[in-house]
């Protein structure tokens, strides 16, 4: 009876190493085998909405068998302004990545590259996405980087996302005509990701412009949560699964 008792006891403790071991799992390449066609389903697309919140995605790119995606996101500045008057605005753009095992979080991810070249000017470094330790999970599913001009703020005053200070003032009428987005992440070459960091409480002026008046829909917060389940409608009809050519 004591060495059922122990062989049971020793087998608790090995699945309860295993399931430690899962839970752990940081490298893209440890929670999907690099040869399957999970993992060739990975992708991404980049994504923008203006302040007016109206959703528009790019195509989709593909993981390569190194775990590099890069994403190149043509904004038409007729996208950024549906009056077509030159008054252009950027609420949001960025990328986000789709199909990562759920539990996997959070990735080992590093940005190589993160430019946003503006309608007729020079190209931007994005130090803030250059800066990104890892691949978190988003509210609105996979990974997603965000660029915007203001922070995001939920209900109880914490940013959601931080503001991108690269594109200050692009939320101005007129300060945002489009542009080519490009991004470039890594899976496999890349630090260990950090714990993801906690939210902070957004300074109170912060909050209370962002703070959305009785019967607003077209405010900061309001347009977010919009946009947000706009994205998810996106998503769900694009239903991307890509397999890998033998």
């Amino acid at each position: 009876m004591k060495i059922k008792r122990i062989i049971a006891g020793m087998a608790a403790a090995v699945m309860a190493a295993t399931m430690c071991i899962t839970a752990s799992a940081k490298s893209l390449f440890d929670t999907v085998d690099p040869e399957s066609d999970d993992f060739y389903s990975i992708g991404a697309m980049g994504f923008y909405m203006s302040q007016e919140w109206n959703w528009n995605q790019g195509e989709w790119c593909g993981i390569s068998e190194d775990g590099v995606i890069t994403v190149e996101y043509s904004i038409n500045e007729a996208l950024t302004d549906k009056t077509l008057s030159g008054q252009g605005t950027l609420g949001d753009m960025g990328i986000m990545i789709c199909n990562v095992p759920e539990e996997g979080y959070p990735y080992n991810m590093k940005v190589t590259e993160a430019t946003f070249t503006p309608k007729g000017g020079d190209p931007i470094t994005l130090q803030t996405v250059l800066d990104i330790k890892g691949g978190y999970h988003d509210a609105e599913t996979g990974i997603r980087i965000h660029i915007r001009p203001t922070d995001n703020i939920d209900d109880e005053g914490y940013i959601v996302v931080p503001a991108t200070p690269e594109v200050k003032d692009m939320d101005q009428p007129g300060n945002f005509k489009g542009g080519v987005l490009k991004i470039t992440v890594d899976f496999k070459n890349a630090p260990e990701a950090p714990p993801e960091p906690e939210k902070v409480k957004a300074e109170s002026a912060n909050a209370d412009a962002a703070a959305p008046a009785d019967g607003d829909d077209n405010s900061p917060k309001a347009g977010a949560a919009a946009g947000g389940t706009i994205a998810l409608f996106a998503l769900a009809g694009s239903a991307v699964v890509i397999k890998r050519r033998k």
